[in-house]
């Protein structure tokens, strides 16, 4: 391969990458990760979701790995430590391909028995709440919100064991807080001031990716698992507004070719240009 031609499969890889982060959503998981490097993301949409505006997150391990005691590990999205000394797990999930109660269940089996000392009473293990963000209804009850804690049978009361379970989705938009935001997860761009820290911060990854190393790297392994699970429907009854946008504003930057938008949309270059002198 000679300089130039090395140079044009560089730059057409680049422009793949931007195009795919350019794409990118908050619910997916890959950009929700880099978020949750970021504390004030954290902290605000857990004030969001667990309904409390004094929440104070004092750490965030994003993508921690925790074994349990046969040394299985399990991956986890964003850890994090409150300021009132409890422990909260945030999770995304996508694909409707798992038991999600139980992989919940044995993510908050595997926390617990890693923040408890050895001879610690039982009444001084910290509580723990699990947040669980999906794209779609587990329960298909047809709400936004649903919060779990155990419960006696018989009596309806509540046992009180520290653990409390929160699933939250995509799919249905009750009107309340909680769905304004998880529908800014769904959008490439966030414009709703009610939520500062994720509309920035999502610019900011994007913007940033042309000198992260280790961006480009997750989004190279997330464009080979969206192909390997068919996920890129390549239809263009498939992409989103916000998509088509993305791809007009990159061929309009000279950052990809109209030839190259075109096929990305899977439209001739006559339609796409309709899109880009309308």
């Amino acid at each position: 391969m000679n300089d130039e031609s090395k140079e044009n499969e560089e730059r057409r890889h680049r422009l793949e990458v931007e195009s795919i982060v350019a794409q990118l959503r908050a619910i997916d998981d890959i950009m929700f990760r880099k978020l949750c490097e970021n504390i004030a993301f954290v902290e605000e949409i857990l004030r969001v979701i667990l309904e409390d505006d004094k929440i104070t997150v004092v750490e965030v391990i994003p993508q921690d790995s925790i074994q349990n005691l046969r040394g299985r590990s399990v991956v986890l999205d964003a850890y994090c430590k409150l300021g009132n000394g409890s422990y909260c797990n945030v999770e995304v999930q996508r694909s409707d391909s798992d038991d999600h109660f139980r992989r919940v269940r044995y993510h908050a089996a595997c926390i617990t028995a890693n923040v408890v000392d050895p001879g610690e009473q039982f009444e001084q293990v910290d509580d723990l709440v699990v947040v669980y963000i999906s794209e779609f209804d587990p329960f298909d009850e047809g709400r936004t919100v649903y919060h779990v804690r155990n419960m006696v049978e018989e009596t309806g009361r509540a046992v009180l064991d520290g653990l409390r379970e929160i699933y939250v989705n995509t799919k249905y938009n009750d009107g309340s807080e909680i769905a304004e935001l998880m529908q800014c997860f769904l959008e490439p761009v966030v414009t709703n001031p009610k939520f500062p820290a994720l509309a920035k911060e999502l610019q900011a990854e994007k913007g940033n990716v042309k000198g992260d190393e280790s961006m480009c790297k997750l989004v190279e392994e997330y464009g080979q698992k969206q192909k390997a699970e068919g996920l890129i429907e390549g239809r263009k009854e498939g992409k989103t507004a916000g998509t088509l946008e993305t791809l007009v504003s990159l061929a309009k930057k000279k950052l990809l070719t109209y030839d190259e938008a075109a096929k990305e949309a899977n439209m001739s270059k006559s339609e796409f240009m309709k899109l880009v002198q309308g």
